[in-house]
């Protein structure tokens, strides 16, 4: 849902002790590393994300999942290969805060202007906006349109699908000085 696990519970059950919220985070974790929790993408988002990989983008991830969590993930889903970049809430401050995005803009050499995020939580367009970059809102994830354009997004899309399109069209010279995102492709490093 965007934040890291122990934020989530905590805001969930504010009224849980400290010893019951590492109880039920014990528990959760347990269930979520068994054989049978496997993790699921949306559909069509591995050929997005091979497409963006053609166009020369560099991916990342920043998430409120735990490095364990997220290499568990990346390899059930194959995707394993697909990002440069990746930052966990066990490793930075979670979402909100901007410490995710920030690690991964020092670790790539790129200037907020140059990257943008792209969420399905208002937590990641807060996120965004505190690192001083772009954010998009999908829509096909946890929060509605109206969370999401309120808490930063520049933009919504219905899918994933939708990013390579919708990135097209915010490159083209129609759309210049109308807050148009330049984002940073396979360039040598300090760009």
């Amino acid at each position: 849902i965007g934040l890291g696990l122990h934020e989530a519970l905590s805001r969930l059950f504010p009224e849980l002790d400290a010893q019951r919220l590492r109880d039920w985070l014990s528990v959760y974790r347990r269930r979520y590393m068994s054989p049978s929790s496997r993790a699921l993408l949306f559909p069509t988002v591995q050929e997005t994300l091979q497409q963006l990989l053609k166009q020369g983008y560099v991916l990342a991830v920043a998430t409120g999942k735990s490095r364990r969590g997220l290499d568990r993930a990346m390899t059930q889903a194959n995707l394993d290969g697909y990002f440069r970049y990746t930052r966990c809430a066990d490793e930075a401050a979670s979402k909100p805060a901007p410490d995710m995005v920030e690690d991964i803009l020092l670790r790539a050499a790129t200037r907020p202007e140059r990257a943008l995020v792209i969420g399905d939580t208002e937590y990641d367009m807060a996120m965004a906006r505190a690192a001083g970059v772009a954010a998009v809102g999908v829509l096909c994830g946890v929060h509605h349109g109206v969370r999401l354009r309120a808490s930063g997004a520049s933009a919504l899309l219905e899918t994933v699908a939708d990013l390579p399109a919708w990135l097209a069209a915010s490159a083209s010279p129609e759309r210049s000085g109308q807050g148009k995102v330049r984002l940073r492709k396979h360039a040598p490093q300090g760009d």
